[in-house]
This record gives structure tokens, sequence and C-alpha cells, in this order.
């Protein structure tokens, strides 16, 4: 992939990047191993990857307050998405074209 942004307009000699391989790791243990506070608000952007980043935080039984997600519009994506926040006690409070906030319900 370097190759292909050497050959970019805006690429300059000057410039350079390196590939750098990294560990991939669950959310929930990520979450685990270095937050060691309770979350109140949780933020997911992931580019479509936000169904199973939940249904892995929820195994774990994290269950921030808050969750503002990005919803993908593809109709199956959202729906199974916002299933899943319903299953897990979470109720949409605003939604627009790109985001959803949802507020976890009280007993």
């Amino acid at each position: 992939e370097i190759e292909s942004l050497k050959s970019q307009d805006w690429y300059k000699e000057n410039w350079v990047l390196e590939e750098e391989s990294i560990e991939i790791i669950e959310a929930s243990v990520f979450f685990k191993k270095h937050v060691k506070i309770p979350i109140d608000v949780l933020i997911i952007d992931v580019e479509g990857h936000e169904y199973p980043i939940l249904e892995n935080l929820f195994h774990a039984r994290f269950k921030p307050k808050v969750i503002i997600v990005e919803v993908q519009k593809k109709l199956n994506e959202e729906n199974r998405l916002l299933k899943l926040l319903k299953s897990m006690r979470y109720k949409r409070i605003y939604s627009d074209k790109i985001n959803s906030i949802h507020l976890l319900r009280t007993p």
C-alpha cells in the first residue's frame, strides 16, 4: 500500500512512509487491560464494524451509560445494530444522517 501512496500527487520525496505491524485485540480485552475507571460515554466510529465491537463489549458486560455510534445506513446493518442496542436496554434518544445516541435505561 505504501507504493500506491508514493504515486499520489501530494507525495513528495521528503516524505517517509513506513509500515508497522500492530497487535489487534478485542475491544473487551483492551478495556479490561487499559481502562481502570467506569465508562460513561463511548463513541464508536469504525466504518461499518460497529456491530461486532458492541457485541464483544456487551458479551464482556461493558455497558456505558451513553453510546454514540456511527450507523451505516444500509437497512440490514442499521436494523441489526439498533436491535442489538435495544436488546441491551439502550434507548435511541437522537439520530441524524450519520450518528445516533443511545442511553442505557435504568431498571
